[in-house]
């Protein structure tokens, strides 16, 4: 089976309905076990989980596109999970793409 993901994969990410925070950049890994991890340098969760609900937009290639996510988080400190949502592909192709949004937005 050809993999999806290019590794590894850069990601801002936004927890849902709560404008307070804002975007965490992250890192995903895929374990042995076929989870995808998320790696933050600077959160108080060091090591969370990652789900995939629902894609809005985008292809799963993410070398050259894209992908617009509904995300659960789930922590693996205390398995508590939260919905939120983000922009996951190569780390310049995700700041490009969020960069065009705001500068649209503030037009």
């Amino acid at each position: 089976m050809e993999e999806l993901f290019v590794y590894p994969i850069y990601g801002l990410g936004w927890r849902e309905n709560d404008n307070q925070y804002l975007p965490v950049p992250f890192h995903i890994f895929k374990e042995k076990d076929g989870n995808y991890i998320i790696k933050e340098d600077n959160h108080e969760f060091n090591l969370m989980k990652i789900e995939f609900k629902k894609r809005h937009k985008g292809q799963i290639d993410f070398e050259n596109n894209i992908g617009d996510y509904n995300l659960l988080i789930i922590s693996e400190k205390n398995n508590e999970s939260v919905n939120g949502y983000g922009y996951i592909g190569t780390e310049e192709k995700v700041l490009q793409y969020v960069h065009s949004i705001f500068n649209k937005k503030n037009v």
